[in-house]
């Protein structure tokens, strides 16, 4: 009877799935995404998804690095790219 042994393998399994995923979405969004963009090729991909986080901040996250996230505080007239500095403005935000 093995014991203790799975725990180990799962968290080892865990560990690599983590790693794997990573190296795939950073290919994805720093290189595949840019290729089809030079190539006009149409391709669909999950928005980014935000909210307004503690201390009235704007939070920010999307589904791949490297995909640009811009705000609006003027109904979408103007948009400003988003960083990972905390906006700390009264913001009424559009995506």
């Amino acid at each position: 009877m093995r014991t203790g042994s799975t725990s180990a393998t799962q968290s080892d399994r865990e560990v690599s799935q983590t790693a794997d995923w990573e190296r795939f979405a950073n290919t994805v969004g720093y290189k595949e995404l840019i290729r089809l963009d030079r190539r006009n090729v149409q391709y669909a991909i999950s928005p980014p998804g935000a909210r307004i986080g503690a201390n009235n901040t704007l939070e920010a996250m999307a589904e791949f690095p490297g995909q640009p996230i811009q705000w609006s505080d003027d109904g979408g007239q103007t948009w400003t790219d988003y960083s990972e500095d905390p906006l700390t403005n009264d913001v009424s935000v559009g995506l």
